[in-house]
């Protein structure tokens, strides 16, 4: 739990960062496939930084009361606010020091990344687990996220 605290403020800060960021365009092609049931799988916006990587397919598409989109920095309205226009998928994985990752993405729906799960490792250009752990969920899930230019 100690974990996940942090990581849901890092995709809060993650999305709070993209909105003002302006355009983002494809520049990768990624997979994500979550207990065998594939929600990615073509282009997508890729960023990798020091300890963590953001993936996003840039369909989610919400606007404001104004009718600015969310990705506008003109935008005035709050995230509770927002009129969502069309569902993607988008997440964080985040690198741990002993060489494993957490992953936390949005299933699909909605603006926040905040099923969570512990316990991926690294096989070249995907992070995956056979039995991730969430904090919030028994058992385990099955989670595979490539990524690739």
């Amino acid at each position: 739990m100690k974990k996940i605290i942090p990581l849901v403020f890092t995709c809060l800060a993650l999305l709070i960062t993209n909105i003002y960021a302006g355009s983002r365009t494809y520049n990768a092609n990624c997979t994500l496939a979550v207990d065998g049931k594939t929600y990615m799988n073509g282009k997508c916006f890729y960023k990798s930084y020091k300890d963590s990587d953001e993936f996003d397919d840039l369909r989610t598409k919400a606007i404001c009361p104004n009718g600015l989109n969310y990705e506008d920095p003109r935008m005035n309205c709050s995230m509770a606010e927002l009129k969502i226009l069309s569902n993607g998928i988008f997440g964080t994985l985040d690198r741990n020091p002993n060489g494993t990752a957490s992953f936390c993405w949005n299933t699909g729906g909605g603006m926040h990344a905040q099923d969570c799960y512990e316990g991926l490792t690294r096989n070249g250009a995907c992070w995956s687990s056979n039995a991730a752990k969430s904090p919030y969920r028994k058992g385990s899930t099955r989670i595979e996220l490539c990524a690739w230019k």
